[in-house]
């Protein structure tokens, strides 16, 4: 079926072909005929980069031209979401329409979002805005859930599960087309939403998966062929052997320093580049040094993207990361080692996917355990480029068994998608968010809900009776939820539920500030907010760190809200409790040590260093939120100075400085140590002497005198 058939929009369907879009592959002429052009709901479990993409596009076209009302796109991760944002962007102009995003931040959205035609969210995003009772909530008309497997995670999933109950159940019945990897349950799943299932195993470029043991790769097409014999190992050798003949390969280890010495690995038999790649990659490594603080890490970083290798994970910063990921599309470096982070985040397809492990460690178990079914599909679903490749190939190359891989992952059938809804955390969440956006609602009809969501289906009216039972309680005797023939938030309650806070940590946060003294103290509000339970990443004390942790109690011990045991210099345990390295970190950020120290004094790199900003941050508006609602009004400023010292990395004499737009922290204090302190100091210096301090010059000087700074 050709796209010029389907009956589209002129204009959007001259978009799509221009995109590269000309005839329908298996999975998506599927959907079409299952009615997902056409208002119908439809549930497509297909493998990676088997074209869900433009499914989900012409759903959107098909409501547009129907003039159905808003649409939604819901996507799990951050980087997915701004992936498809731009790629629905270009169908504005075609379909008279304007495409907005929202995916993270704590204020109100509707102003800016309700003239949005198509809007995409995060999950987490849009069940926080749909618990303040939006208007145009009862516009939605069709609603795209991508990975929606994902509601089987147990950390993020429930969110998707009361998003997409809450739309399943909303009075105007909207469409839903939920795009989904292979599952063995997919058919529940599309019950459960009242969608046709589309279920396809087509792929546009032919994957084959393998095994490598005993010096020897069994491929699941039959082929055969020896290991690389390399003193870089297995997997890297793999890796280069594939760019050897051409493609481009993805290596995935279990952790970071396993990705970044895979890489180290690869880089010392990759093969010579061509020169005017070579010098390419020369401006890239320039650049990677040129938007990053100096670490050992980035410079390795660097060496290795000159040799056109790469790692890549969480670690990095996120200019890091988006240098490696530009360099790998365009063709420019030719291998990345990563962690399996990288399998659910953007695109990065390679000719050639090397598993070098099909262990990681659990944390709930204490030990390295296998990896799911579902998660190596994922990362071989990464294997073969559409339009580069006429094959893709997944090998796992981990030495402990062989017979029981083929059986358990090239052979095997992916995990069914199960519910986590009826965990405490999660019933607790949830039926704070029903009693917040739909006050005096009545037992019985939040009972309606969850027994209305992938899980409460499955457990049955009773399980969900006593998980309901048992996160009412918990809400009601902490002053979140009260009983008035329905239940209603407290004042409390609401701004823990807008806020999006797991509820356990609401009533951490409001017992820590009515025990707070008055005046506020730094370092007690920030060590409230690390060792909350939404605080991460989290990193234990190592024995290097117990110095540091020492030293700041003894300094600074008495700003904490509860007062410190005995300091015990020997005892670890008790000394995580008291100062978590990410308290050692943030206030070293706070004091103005920059990433490169912080990395080589405390190991937290500059990626996490950034993830543990910015959930503070939100944290630390929660607090203030959660300050003000438990009738602590004076503490709040003292919290929103905070996060905006955390948010800038300042000490708090540079907090009236860094409100002007075009300063940041190191020309802030570059002003501060010229006598510049205050926004009225800039405004009445002399243009000479502000142009003089070191990093302002005379243009950006005339721009901040005038108002205009970038």
């Amino acid at each position: 079926m050709r796209i010029s058939e389907l009956g589209l929009p002129k204009q959007a369907a001259d978009l799509l072909e221009s995109e590269g879009y000309s005839e329908l592959w298996p999975p998506q002429e599927a959907a079409v005929k299952a009615g997902a052009a056409d208002g119908g709901g439809v549930l497509v479990a297909a493998p990676t980069a088997s074209g869900k993409t433009l499914t989900a596009m012409l759903a959107i076209i098909g409501f547009i031209s129907r003039g159905g009302g808003r649409a939604v796109y819901l996507s799990p991760l951050r980087a997915l979401a701004s992936e498809k944002y731009a790629e629905l962007k270009k169908l504005e102009g075609p379909l008279g329409i304007k495409v907005g995003m929202s995916i993270g931040g704590t204020g109100p959205a509707e102003a800016r979002l309700a003239g949005c035609g198509v809007l995409v969210f995060t999950n987490e995003r849009l069940d926080s805005i749909l618990r303040r009772g939006v208007p145009w909530a009862s516009e939605i008309g069709l609603a795209i859930a991508d990975e929606v497997h994902l509601v089987g995670d147990e950390t993020r999933g429930p969110a998707l599960e009361a998003v997409l109950t809450r739309l399943v159940r909303a009075p105007q019945n909207p469409q839903v087309v939920a795009l989904s990897a292979t599952v063995s349950n997919a058919k529940e799943v599309s019950r459960w939403l009242g969608c046709k299932m589309v279920s396809s195993s087509w792929r546009p470029v032919r994957l084959t998966e393998g095994v490598c043991a005993n010096g020897e790769v069994v491929m699941s097409d039959g082929r055969q062929f020896a290991e690389p014999a390399s003193p870089a190992g297995t997997a890297p050798a793999l890796g280069v052997q594939c760019v050897e003949e051409g493609g481009q390969s993805l290596v995935f280890a279990p952790t970071r320093p396993r990705s970044r010495t895979a890489a180290t690995r690869a880089a010392a038999i990759m093969p010579d580049l061509p020169a005017a790649d070579s010098k390419k990659l020369e401006k890239l490594a320039d650049r990677i040094l040129a938007e990053n603080e100096k670490t050992d890490q980035v410079e390795d970083l660097a060496r290795l993207v000159r040799k056109g290798a790469a790692f890549h994970h969480a670690g990095l910063a996120q200019a890091c990361r988006t240098a490696v990921e530009s360099g790998f599309r365009d063709g420019l470096i030719r291998l990345i080692a990563s962690t399996p982070t990288l399998a659910a985040g953007v695109n990065l397809p390679a000719r050639r996917v090397v598993v070098s492990s099909v262990f990681r460690y659990d944390a709930r178990l204490g030990r390295n355990a296998p990896i799911s079914v579902m998660e190596y599909k994922q990362l071989c679903g990464r294997a073969g480029r559409p339009q580069y490749d006429e094959y893709g190939e997944a090998i796992i190359a981990d030495s402990r068994g062989t017979s029981e891989m083929w059986d358990h992952y090239v052979h095997g059938e992916p995990e069914p998608v199960s519910s986590h809804m009826m965990g405490e955390r999660a019933m607790r969440m949830h039926a704070l968010g029903l009693a917040a956006s739909d006050p005096g609602i009545p037992r019985d009809a939040m009972l309606g809900f969850f027994s209305a969501t992938l899980g409460g289906r499955a457990e049955g009216r009773a399980s969900v009776e006593d998980a309901l039972d048992g996160a009412l309680d918990m809400l009601e005797s902490s002053g979140l939820i009260y009983d008035s023939g329905g239940y209603r938030p407290t004042v409390f309650g609401r701004a823990a539920s807008e806020m999006y806070l797991d509820p356990a940590a609401a009533v951490l946060f409001r017992d820590a500030m009515q025990a707070a003294p008055k005046g506020g103290r730094p370092l007690g509000m920030l060590r409230e907010i690390v060792i909350s339970p939404e605080f991460y990443p989290r990193f234990s004390l190592r024995q290097a760190d117990l110095p540091d942790a020492a030293d700041l109690l003894s300094r600074r011990g008495a700003e904490l809200l509860d007062e410190p045991p005995p300091w015990v210099a020997d005892d670890q345990h008790e000394a995580n409790v008291w100062c978590p390295r990410a308290l050692l970190a943030l206030d070293a950020w706070i004091s103005e040590r920059t990433a490169k120290e912080i990395a080589a004094r405390h190991g937290v790199e500059a990626g996490d260093l950034h993830n543990m900003v910015d959930k503070a941050v939100w944290l630390s508006a929660c607090l203030a939120r959660i300050a003000r609602a438990a009738g602590r009004r004076d503490l709040a400023p003292h919290v929103i100075s905070l996060g905006a010292r955390l948010r800038h990395g300042i000490k708090a004499d540079l907090l009236d400085l860094v409100r002007i737009r075009g300063i940041g922290r190191v020309r802030a204090r570059r002003l501060y140590l010229a006598g510049i302190r205050t926004q009225a100091d800039v405004a009445a210096a002399p243009r000479k002497r502000l142009a003089g301090v070191q990093g302002i010059g005379p243009a950006l000087a005339a721009r901040l005198q005038s108002g205009r700074a970038p």
